[in-house]
């Protein structure tokens, strides 16, 4: 699987950046790095994967080849986890998948399928720490109307 297609994905500030490996009719799995860093992270591990798999590596805003957020929009959790929804819904239109994430990418990972549980089938978390805890089903809740919007 060492072959990659390069994906500009168009978002209101830009675009966001990723590769594609894998058969686009597999097993679907949504791939994100780790801090301060870019899809390139999954370059060695991707040809041990098997085929059968469509992988979508992006890279988060301001990372990489995507676009830096808009000034005034603060690089943290729930704008990243936003830009997610936005690849997963607007642009793959996919309403259940893999996730595969590193360090941020995981801890990002885990609010997505906190906030969105029917939709993240196996979530696969590499050097998590955890970053987040909420009070309350409230603050979930409110957050995942947010994050929906987009």
């Amino acid at each position: 699987m060492a072959s990659s297609e390069t994906l500009l994905i168009p978002v209101p500030w830009g675009h966001i950046s990723g590769k594609t490996y894998g058969n686009p009719n597999g097993q679907r799995v949504l791939v994100v790095h780790g801090w301060t860093d870019n899809c390139g992270t999954f370059d060695l591990l991707v040809p041990l994967l098997s085929k059968s798999f469509y992988l979508v590596c992006i890279e988060l805003p301001g990372h990489g080849e995507s676009s830096h957020f808009p000034v005034g929009i603060p690089y943290n959790h729930i704008e990243y986890v936003a830009a997610i929804r936005r690849v997963v819904k607007n642009y793959l239109k996919w309403t259940k998948f893999d996730y595969l994430g590193h360090s941020l990418g995981a801890a990002l990972g885990s609010i997505y399928a906190a906030l969105f549980p029917t939709e993240v089938e196996r979530l696969i978390m590499i050097d998590y720490v955890k970053l987040i805890t909420w009070e309350n089903a409230e603050t979930a809740s409110y957050y995942g109307a947010y994050c929906k919007s987009f």
